[in-house]
């Protein structure tokens, strides 16, 4: 490179490139071989070059199921959260993403699936949830994708079981009276004749 070397053209202010080479001194100026985004290509002052760092894309949660706020959940529900991204499955634990009672008590035990190069996380308890109480999942930023960008804010989301289950013979309601037993059917089928 230098000043009187033979001149290829000139790239528009803001257009971007890769360095592939220098720096090299001439001329009385610092020169880098630029691939730009953008033709020509070819060596470059430092003078006019501005180092542009790229920012990773941020982790989101982009969907959740049960969606937020969802009541009347079936107790026997597998939490699904779906990220922006594949994630480090190294971050993805049941000490990063947690589900528990709203009102306080002991969280369910359940596994934290994540396959490596999915975008999906799991939860599965290990029985049926309680019939009538408010969940919350919670998501924290130790959750990482595979660049090591954490999610941007740490995630919240509740739902609400229900109490009506259906079965092969017809609906069960869950008894919340110490004088039933959760098993007494008190709705049939639907589609039962009468």
């Amino acid at each position: 490179p230098s000043t009187s070397g033979t001149f290829l053209g000139t790239q528009a202010t803001g257009n971007q490139g890769t360095v592939i080479g220098g720096p090299t001194s001439a001329d009385g100026y610092t020169w880098w071989n630029i691939d730009y985004d953008l033709a020509p290509d070819g060596w470059s002052v430092e003078d006019y070059l501005t180092e542009v760092v790229s920012v990773p894309a941020a982790l989101t949660i982009t969907a959740v199921s049960p969606a937020s706020g969802a009541v009347d959940v079936g107790l026997g529900v597998v939490p699904v959260l779906t990220f922006s991204k594949s994630l480090d499955a190294t971050t993805v634990t049941s000490a990063t993403i947690t589900l528990t009672p709203a009102s306080g008590g002991a969280p369910p035990a359940l596994t934290v699936s994540y396959t490596p190069g999915d975008t999906q996380v799991t939860l599965t308890p290990s029985g049926d949830l309680k019939p009538g109480i408010s969940y919350t999942l919670t998501v924290t930023t130790g959750v990482k994708d595979t660049t090591g960008t954490p999610l941007t804010a740490p995630y919240v989301t509740t739902f609400t079981t229900g109490f009506v289950q259906w079965h092969a013979g017809g609906y069960t309601l869950t008894a919340m009276d110490s004088q039933l037993k959760s098993t007494d059917s008190f709705f049939t089928n639907e589609n039962s004749s009468q």
